[in-house]
């Protein structure tokens, strides 16, 4: 069948490619970049399963499957793994982003206590697909990325019936992430395990952490978004407040002059590491105040979007500087300042577009995480995306897709076709040298028009190729509406 395909579709699919691949090498990706590019691309793709579910009823329906495995690990469609790869899928086809939404969605795990309910890690391994293989929940961060992603997969689409579809759970996510701050702090007290595995305890299983309370309140936030979108206003109202308190409460509490801190309970007593299944040796945290590279993960999906962001916008740009600096090691940043060598390329990835949402340059980091790359795919070493170091079993792994993102970061495009009084379409790119960024979430592909963001060298920002109405912002004190 799939022979037969590419036969009859033959000079269709050059086609695509051929003027895919045109605006893609015109785009201003540096070197690194384009590598980086391409190699997570293909990764992605030998890790892909898509397929026709069989149906007892031959008459009903066809149903689809979509999956990804996360490389080495073989999880099928780890939840955290594809919120990296949300940019790709809303960007070039976000009808694979809507079946996954809807998989992960069956399977729910009722919470008595908070009377709502969490979504587990993934949804098996290897080929076996019928309960989570991760070895422990991270329920409050895994609750957060799907709310965050349904957000996102309906603002970009202005679809909402998924949504609605689906307002019962998104309700039931959110009573647990409320359930979770038990003393009324903003931060998560209770389910407070995350799924960076190889960090320290503060970064990794401390409770009120700064990386999770900020995920939980933009999980709230967007669960709150969505079911006013519904009609369900009361709750939407409530759950608004306490995410508006909550932000209030971390800058209180969490901000240290020049970084927000990884966590803010500094006891170490009553933790328990769900690897070993043991307590830290220690009483205190160790690294509590340390700089961190996830105090604005939660944040990206957000802002393109449209979404007002959570904490302060000077803090965040500040947070990034120095964490950079404080994190820094040989192929990027660690998780934090204590620990410099544990790098993550995805997460380092996915900061640099956030740090793009706030205005900041980030330059020379990308030439650092492919020389990782290269290092992981040279002599007898054939790992393809590695996403950290040589001996971890995080290599074949299709997280690297992030990087698709660097051409929705570069114009800092927001999309927000649920916006009042009509669709909104915004970018902002840097003015001071010249650039051309493809549109891809845009593009009409029966068509064959892929809009484009171009920078002239005197600054002056246009829009080729006929496409939505696309504001474009940073001239000045006035917006100027492009259309064509």
């Amino acid at each position: 069948a799939v022979m037969d395909e590419a036969i009859r579709r033959r000079d269709a699919h050059l086609a695509y490619s051929r003027r895919f691949e045109k605006v893609f090498d015109e785009a201003s990706l540096n070197s690194a970049q384009r590598h980086l590019i391409h190699q997570s691309f293909q990764t992605f793709l030998a890790n892909t399963f898509w397929c026709d579910l069989e149906q007892p009823d031959p008459t009903a329906p066809r149903r689809e499957w979509f999956s990804v495995w996360a490389g080495t690990r073989l999880l099928h469609s780890p939840i955290n793994g594809e919120y990296h790869a949300s940019l790709f899928y809303e960007s070039l086809w976000p009808h694979l982003m809507a079946l996954q939404l809807a998989q992960w969605s069956r399977f729910e795990e009722a919470h008595a206590d908070s009377g709502g309910s969490y979504l587990h890690h993934d949804l098996g391994q290897g080929l076996v697909v019928q309960q989570q293989a991760y070895a422990h929940d991270t329920p409050v961060e895994i609750n957060a990325d799907f709310l965050l992603m349904l957000q996102m997969h309906c603002h970009w689409s202005g679809d909402l019936s998924l949504a609605r579809r689906q307002v019962d759970l998104i309700d039931r996510l959110a009573r647990f992430l409320l359930w979770t701050d038990q003393d009324a702090t903003g931060f998560a007290s209770r389910a407070a395990t995350n799924a960076i595995d190889d960090a320290t305890p503060a970064a990794h299983y401390a409770r009120k952490q700064t990386y999770l309370a900020v995920k939980r309140l933009a999980g709230l936030q967007a669960a709150a978004d969505l079911l006013r979108q519904a009609g369900r206003d009361e709750v939407a109202r409530h759950l608004e407040r306490v995410s508006e308190q909550g932000a209030t409460q971390i800058e209180s509490e969490a901000w240290l002059q020049d970084h927000y801190a990884v966590c803010v309970d500094r006891s170490a007593v009553g933790l328990v590491d769900p690897a070993s299944g043991q307590g830290p040796p220690f009483e205190q945290i160790q690294g509590w105040d340390a700089y961190s590279i996830y105090s604005a993960n939660a944040l990206l999906l957000p802002a393109m979007t449209g979404q007002p962001l959570l904490l302060d916008h000077q803090r965040l740009a500040t947070d990034y500087g120095r964490a950079t600096r404080e994190t820094m090691g040989r192929y990027g940043c660690g998780h934090t300042s204590m620990e410099p060598e544990s790098v993550w390329i995805s997460q380092n990835i996915w900061r640099h577009h956030m740090a793009r949402y706030l205005g900041q340059a980030c330059d020379g980091l990308d030439q650092l995480h492919w020389e990782m790359q290269v290092m992981s795919n040279t002599n007898d070493q054939s790992l393809a995306f590695a996403d950290t170091y040589i001996n971890s079993d995080v290599s074949f792994s299709p997280r690297g897709l992030i990087s698709m993102g660097y051409l929705t970061a570069g114009p800092r495009l927001v999309i927000d076709r649920l916006a009042p009084g009509g669709q909104r379409i915004t970018v902002e790119p840097d003015s001071h040298r010249p650039q051309r960024w493809p549109l891809m979430p845009l593009a009409d592909w029966q068509a064959g028009k892929i809009p484009i963001c171009v920078v002239a060298p005197d600054g002056t920002v246009t829009i080729e190729g006929e496409t939505d109405p696309v504001i474009i912002r940073g001239r000045g004190a006035a917006e100027q509406k492009m259309i064509g």
